[in-house]
């Protein structure tokens, strides 16, 4: 007799338990969703509203055509091409960029043509020539528009001989 109460009792005690899991499981369901719908923290907050904002527009301008130079070596003709993009936050701040491109030009066309082949051997010396022309596509903007409007300057291809 105490098999069939034990036989009986475990379906019972085995419901139980599957009961018991399923309601722990829809509490912390519906806790941790009320938490995901009435009020996460400001962060959270600040986040989702930094994830609608939509990104800033940037707008790539590519110097064309690609600058040949003589490098300045002294014991043979050495010749750099180099072809630059720079980006700009706005239409208007290409427009001035095609207004001095002749201006900018001549200062990178100086830039590159003050380097040797010694001074683009590695990459850092070739980022420190980016960040030179940068400048100088800077400066010139500034001289003439008040602002040094371009945020980047890129060399999309980059050839000594």
């Amino acid at each position: 007799m105490s098999d069939q109460t034990d036989a009986g009792n475990t379906p019972a005690k085995k419901g139980k338990g599957k009961m018991i899991m399923i309601a722990v499981l829809l509490l912390a369901g519906g806790a941790g969703g009320g938490w995901f719908f009435m009020g996460r923290s400001d962060a959270g907050n600040a986040e989702s509203a930094a994830a609608e904002t939509p990104p800033a527009a940037v707008h790539y301008h590519a110097m064309v055509p690609a600058f040949v130079v003589n490098l300045a070596d002294e014991d043979m003709p050495r010749y750099l091409q180099v072809e630059v993009t720079v980006t700009a936050p706005s239409a208007a701040v290409v427009a001035a960029l095609e207004q001095h491109d002749p201006l900018i030009r001549n200062r990178l066309v100086l830039l590159f043509g003050q380097r040797t082949m010694a001074d683009l051997n590695r990459r850092s010396d070739k980022e420190r020539l980016q960040e030179e022309a940068l400048a100088e596509v800077q400066a010139v903007l500034t001289e003439r528009t008040g602002e040094p409007g371009i945020d980047s300057l890129f060399f999309t291809s980059l050839v000594a001989q």
